[in-house]
C-alpha cells in the first residue's frame, strides 16, 4: 500500500488551514508542496508570501532546510531568499 501525496490544490488547502491555525511550519511545508508542483501558479506565490509575512523576522528561519527535507522545501527556500532580497543565496 503506497503513500498518496496530496495534489497541489490539496497542499494549498492544507497550508491555508494551518496558516489560519497559526501553525506556520506546517503551513510552509504544504505551501512548499504546492509551489514545487506548480511553480508558476500565482496563488501559491501569494500563499507563501502570506506565510512568510506572518513569520516576520523569523521567515528565513522558518524556511531553513533540515536534514531529510524534500526538494519542495528547497524550492520554497529559494522563494523566501529572493523575497528577502538575497538573490545570490537564492540561486546558490
Amino acid at each position: 500500500m503506497g503513500h498518496e501525496h496530496p495534489t497541489p490544490a490539496e497542499d494549498a488547502a492544507l497550508a491555508r488551514q494551518a496558516l489560519e491555525a497559526g501553525d506556520l511550519r506546517h503551513a510552509y511545508f504544504h505551501a512548499a508542496g504546492a509551489f514545487s508542483a506548480e511553480p508558476l501558479e500565482s496563488a501559491h506565490h501569494a500563499l507563501l508570501d502570506a506565510i512568510l509575512e506572518r513569520a516576520g523576522e523569523g521567515a528565513l528561519e522558518l524556511s531553513t532546510p533540515r536534514g531529510g527535507d524534500y526538494y519542495g522545501l528547497f524550492a520554497a527556500r529559494a522563494f523566501a531568499l529572493r523575497r528577502a532580497g538575497e538573490l545570490r543565496a537564492a540561486v546558490d
